[in-house]
């Protein structure tokens, strides 16, 4: 996500912040939204409050300390001005995000080949929650300054019901529910796998000129020790 001006003069959070969502542990968190510029605004959760005014673009953006694991749920509360946005049974924890194409979308399991295993856990009484946010369909070829819901749909948190067999994404969630079992923390997955896509479409792009770069350079290398072979080669025959 990119600092952007798409939705200045409403008063909100970012669209990934919804009830029931998980923030990472020991880490600092942004929180991000929009307002009228010149807004005053302040964020409070887990005994932290920070506060400043939007930007001229009505841009907003708070970084909260590094929070300790809490499997209990808390609120985290932004007053934007006139308005007060609420944010329910906010739990803290492990956050992954879950990229790539169809594999990462797949059902399960599959018994018979061990394909997309489903992790059942020997006990999840008392155990923290898994949680799941999902982008939805589609792509952008630049980086968007936050989901448009009408697009992509709500980005909603839900809690994950105890070893179920999910009809889809047993990837992530398998492995969320390996991890939660291994820490014993809450653990957060955001879905954003779109299938179809190769590799470089999930890299940074500066990383893919980099290696456009490399793989260049390298191709006119080898050009070079090509054409030095066949010069010795053909010097060798005439000698």
């Amino acid at each position: 996500l990119c600092i952007g001006s798409l939705a200045a003069g409403e008063a909100r959070l970012a669209h990934i912040f919804q009830d029931n969502m998980v923030l990472q542990r020991d880490a600092l968190v942004p929180v991000w939204g929009w307002a009228d510029p010149g807004t005053t605004v302040e964020v409070a959760f887990a005994g932290q409050q920070v506060g400043a005014e939007a930007d001229t673009d009505g841009y907003w953006k708070f970084v909260l300390e590094p929070l300790a694991v809490s499997n209990e749920g808390s609120s985290l509360e932004a007053r934007i001005g006139d308005s007060t946005i609420t944010r329910k049974n906010v739990v803290v924890g492990e956050v992954w995000l879950a990229a790539g194409q169809s594999n990462m979308n797949h059902s399960g399991p599959d018994l018979a080949t061990g394909l997309y295993p489903h992790h059942v856990s020997s006990t999840e009484a008392g155990r923290p929650d898994v949680r799941i946010t999902r982008f939805g369909a589609g792509a952008y070829l630049e980086p968007q300054a936050d989901i448009n819901p009408v697009e992509r749909g709500q980005t909603l948190w839900t809690i994950l019901p105890s070893n179920t067999v999910v009809k889809s994404l047993n990837i992530p969630t398998g492995f969320a529910r390996l991890l939660r079992d291994k820490l014993d923390v809450p653990v957060g997955i955001i879905h954003v796998a779109v299938s179809g896509t190769n590799q470089g479409a999930w890299m940074h792009r500066n990383e893919t000129k980099r290696n456009e770069q490399d793989f260049s350079h390298r191709g006119a290398d080898e050009r070079s020790l090509l054409d030095g072979a066949l010069r010795r080669g053909s010097g060798e025959r005439e000698a």
